[in-house]
């Protein structure tokens, strides 16, 4: 029986990452990730297709008694015989892999009484509002900025009697932020069903299931749900997929409604804010946060 793990990383072009990543699994990988490598924006998991960053770093999880030499061989001769990439291969034993992946996560105060908190730690305040939070393998732990600038927001804000649509929910924070402070009921919806999974997990150890309902992106567009409008819709995802799900967004925002766009490097605002507007009137505001920015879109302002 295996007593720990091998980790055996590339650093390679993004072109790469198809063939790179097949043939590692072809290699029987318990697990592959892949994490950017240069200074490019990130790659948010919910959504389909490639990142969009230059370099990567792309790691694979063996079980330990495989031999790492034959597995680089194998890949080298496969995509980089005339340059063969150098690997990094570590071994990491069971109790190591999993405190490195714990430690990794801290509770998180966001701004008045909301705290996060990763499920297996305790709550440092403990009469606050402490969303507990176990991401699994779904993007949403409250650290990244574009993710801690919808946190703020919500601590900011009141929704009773509102409903929300978290499109793009990931591990479904950010639509139990809301039921935390007061929102009726949310919709999660993601297009990995993995994201799918830990959203209703996440609700239950939340105590918010009764009022969460977490979908599938294909469920949910062939779904009555599509076709309904929230008071508050939050789409924290990147730029360009904001803007080819702008009218949807909008759509499903209620009259004098707001959306909450994130994922948007500040940069980006511009195109982002010109998008939208061809489909309603709106009126934007706008936070920022270490290079990323949130977008409010109030739609309809009379």
């Amino acid at each position: 029986m295996s007593s720990g793990w091998l980790r055996i990383q590339f650093r390679v072009d993004a072109s790469y990452f198809d063939e790179l990543t097949n043939l590692l699994e072809a290699c029987l990988a318990i697990s592959v990730s892949i994490e950017n490598d240069g200074e490019d924006e990130f790659f948010e998991i919910a959504f389909p297709g490639k990142p969009t960053w230059k370099k990567i770093r792309v790691s694979a999880l063996f079980y330990d008694s495989v031999d790492s030499q034959v597995i680089i061989d194998f890949i080298n001769k496969a995509l980089f015989e005339k340059t063969p990439v150098p690997a990094i291969v570590e071994k990491m034993q069971d109790q190591d892999w999993v405190r490195v992946w714990l430690e990794q996560f801290q509770p998180i105060h966001i701004a008045q009484d909301l705290w996060i908190v990763p499920s297996w730690l305790e709550a440092p305040e403990t009469k606050a509002k402490n969303l507990k939070i176990d991401p699994g393998l779904a993007f949403g732990t409250g650290t990244h900025a574009t993710t801690f600038l919808c946190l703020e927001y919500i601590a900011a804000n009141d929704f009773t009697g509102q409903t929300v649509l978290d499109y793009g929910s990931g591990s479904g924070i950010l639509a139990i932020a809301c039921l935390l402070q007061n929102a009726d009921n949310a919709v999660a919806v993601d297009i990995d069903p993995l994201a799918v999974q830990a959203a209703e997990e996440n609700a239950e150890r939340n105590v918010v299931s009764s009022k969460l309902i977490s979908l599938s992106t294909p469920d949910f567009l062939k779904s009555d749900y599509a076709n309904k409008q929230y008071e508050l819709v939050i789409a924290n995802i990147l730029a360009e997929v904001l803007i080819e799900n702008a009218q949807l967004l909008l759509e499903c925002t209620a009259e004098n409604g707001r959306l909450l766009l994130s994922g948007i490097l500040t940069e980006q605002q511009n195109s982002i804010e010109t998008a939208f507007q061809q489909y309603a009137d709106c009126r934007f505001t706008s936070q920022q946060h270490e290079g990323w920015m949130l977008i409010v879109v109030e739609k309809n302002i009379s």
